[in-house]
């Protein structure tokens, strides 16, 4: 029962995006946010893992449970931002007549649907404003 729980919260945070004009959805990984990572600033941050102890008295669940799911929370809010920036960049492409041009040519060149293109410029866009 316990693993049925996780994989179903861990399959709530994977992140699937259907392209219009493509056969398969792209699975994009749940990093740049790692859960491991999250987990860890939890217990390292006192004040947050003080409210993880609040939150187990109140809630009476096990520590190691609220902390994965605060973790789970705060991974799942990190990727709502991302995936706003990801959309907002698509959006400033699409309104950037050169930039849509561009982006438009390498799609031709490479064979690749327009959606798809601009999808992987924006996620790299994207990801060098997280790796700062």
């Amino acid at each position: 029962m316990r693993k049925a729980i996780l994989y179903i919260l861990i399959a709530g945070i994977m992140l699937i995006v259907v392209l219009p004009n493509s056969k398969e959805g792209v699975i994009i990984n749940e990093d740049p946010f790692n859960l491991e990572e999250i987990i860890d600033k939890i217990k390292s941050d006192n004040d947050w893992y003080s409210s993880i102890k609040d939150k187990v008295k109140k809630n009476n669940r096990k520590v190691e449970n609220q902390v994965f799911l605060d973790a789970v929370y705060t991974l799942r809010k990190e990727n709502q931002k991302y995936n706003d920036n990801l959309t907002e960049t698509i959006e400033i492409f699409k309104k950037n007549d050169k930039k849509y041009k561009k982006i438009k040519e390498q799609a031709e060149l490479q064979g690749n649907s327009l959606n798809f293109q601009l999808y992987f410029e924006a996620h790299s866009e994207v990801e060098k404003n997280y790796s700062e």
